[in-house]
């Protein structure tokens, strides 16, 4: 059992992460299929972009930055920006089948997305439609704080006028669950479809399979 049932109010609006969510897979899984595109050593490549990670997801360096460096740093020629891109788009596709709740869901909460992201990873994802499926974006490169910064969720709750209580928070990642499940967030550790269809069920939220 994934959910905590802090906070009794009625439940209001549902929190999503993207990555490992809303797409599949996890960054470590760009970065592998990155550097083997680029043909670099995939550990070295890993080491790289783990340092450089803040910067991006913090908007304080560009991707198109980034990828300045990454030709310097392995002696490439090939247009790395565009190879990150297709390595993004390849190993991270939509969950269709969850997407496809959203517009169900969202005639009944509020949909409130807290990403992690940088400026090339948001631009893919916005060209996918997938930010038109909430009231409220909130992704880390634009606001300057990345999670699990609890400053992320304390906008966002004064942005949708509500109480940590009246909210649910969907993340895959155990980390970024602990600051929200302080605050009095009601949290779901993301594994499956199937899995979290069936923590909504246990909350009572509505949604196409089960209305």
């Amino acid at each position: 059992m994934t959910t905590t049932q802090a906070g009794r109010a009625p439940l209001k609006a549902i929190f999503f992460d993207l990555g490992g969510v809303l797409v599949k897979n996890k960054m470590e899984t760009v970065y592998a299929e990155f550097a083997r595109r680029l043909c670099v050593d995939p550990e070295q490549f890993r080491e790289f972009m783990k340092c450089h990670q803040a910067e991006l997801q913090t908007g304080i360096m560009s991707s198109a930055e980034l990828a300045v460096l990454i030709r310097e740093r392995f002696s490439l020629e090939e247009n790395v920006l565009r190879v990150w891109e297709d390595s993004y788009r390849y190993v991270m596709p939509v969950n269709t089948a969850l997407l496809d709740l959203l517009g169900p869901l969202k005639e009944r909460y509020c949909l409130v997305l807290v990403s992690n992201t940088n400026d090339l990873h948001a631009r893919i994802n916005r060209e996918r439609g997938i930010y038109t499926s909430f009231h409220l974006v909130m992704n880390s490169y634009k606001i300057g704080l990345a999670k699990p910064h609890k400053e992320m969720y304390i906008r966002a709750l004064e942005k949708v006028g509500l109480e940590a209580g009246e909210c649910v928070v969907i993340d895959d990642r155990l980390e970024h669950l602990s600051i929200p499940k302080e605050m009095g967030f009601r949290v779901i550790q993301y594994i499956n479809n199937a899995q979290l269809f069936s923590e909504f069920e246990e909350l009572g939220i509505a949604f196409k399979g089960n209305k």
